[in-house]
């Protein structure tokens, strides 16, 4: 069963916000070819959904505010090894822990046509760098 989420706008449809019928679940936003990577953290002890993109060019996007910054070449840089490093075609997609742990987070990572969800308490060894960048990059934005 595919689940789609669509917009309706001044009375009309707007754009889909998943892939109906086409299997894919993961917002168009977050396949752009421009994007480097996107970032997807919720839950917490508030219980927060906070968004990052990085595009190809350092132009980084974080909401909820939508806050806007580019990072420099050496920065960029440090990113790219870093999503290099989590090598995310070779994780599983899903990695949820046996118990959900209480006030836990919720990540997910949408890189080099790859998207890897993982939870506390079940995080991969090799995504924890990835995603310390990633909400050091939140932080910059603002956004803790």
């Amino acid at each position: 069963m595919h689940r789609c989420l669509v917009a309706i706008v001044g009375g009309t449809l707007a754009a889909p916000l998943t892939a109906c019928n086409s299997g894919q679940t993961t917002p168009p936003a977050t396949r752009s070819a421009s994007n480097l990577v996107a970032y997807k953290r919720s839950g917490g002890l508030v219980g927060s959904t906070l968004h990052l993109t990085v595009n190809r060019d350092g132009r980084v996007t974080a909401s909820p505010d939508g806050d806007h910054f580019r990072l420099g070449r050496k920065q960029l840089a440090r990113l790219e090894q870093a999503i290099k490093g989590a090598d995310l075609a070779d994780l599983p997609a899903d990695n949820r822990p046996a118990q959900r742990v209480a006030d836990g987070y919720q990540f997910t990572v949408t890189a080099q046509g790859h998207a890897v969800y993982a939870e506390d308490g079940a995080l991969p060894d090799r995504l924890q760098p990835l995603l310390s960048r990633l909400d050091r990059l939140l932080g910059r934005a603002g956004i803790r």
